[in-house]
């Protein structure tokens, strides 16, 4: 992401979103930085919904994602151990720095304060769990059923 005018950069790549979170010197372009990220034989057409944050938006953003609050099932912790595990791979590397280093902590703390002051954890654990509830409410016992 160097090459885009970013100086840090981290993916968070699940099965229900990418997103990337950059700090750069300037302002560069969604456009750029898809240009960066996606592989030069797509399509030119290919033209993904993309949605932009920036400042403290992006921060409020971060910290509905990793409390949960963003995802399918409210409430659902994989997102925060996907984000924890796409913070630490960045660090690794090199490519997250100071700002995302602080920006991914308080979204870890504001995690942690969001399922300890709630009862948001309460409910379905992830979209797998919530899937097999309602088979189960459906069809009963579900050993004697064939896919």
């Amino acid at each position: 992401m160097r090459n885009c005018g970013c100086n840090e950069a981290l993916v968070l790549s699940t099965c229900n979103r990418v997103e990337v979170y950059a700090a750069c010197e300037k302002r560069v372009s969604t456009d750029e930085i898809a240009r960066c990220l996606v592989r030069d034989d797509l399509p030119h057409r290919f033209a993904p919904p993309f949605y932009r944050y920036e400042g403290e938006k992006c921060a409020q953003h971060l910290f509905r994602v990793t409390s949960g609050l963003d995802s399918m099932v409210v409430g659902e912790t994989e997102i925060l151990g996907q984000a924890k595990k796409a913070y630490e791979a960045a660090r690794a590397t090199g490519a997250a720095g100071r700002y995302l280093h602080r920006l991914f902590q308080r979204a870890f703390r504001v995690a942690k304060q969001v399922r300890t002051h709630t009862e948001i954890t309460r409910g379905a654990v992830s979209v797998g769990s919530v899937a097999v509830d309602l088979a189960h409410k459906i069809f009963g016992d579900l050993q004697n059923c064939k896919v």
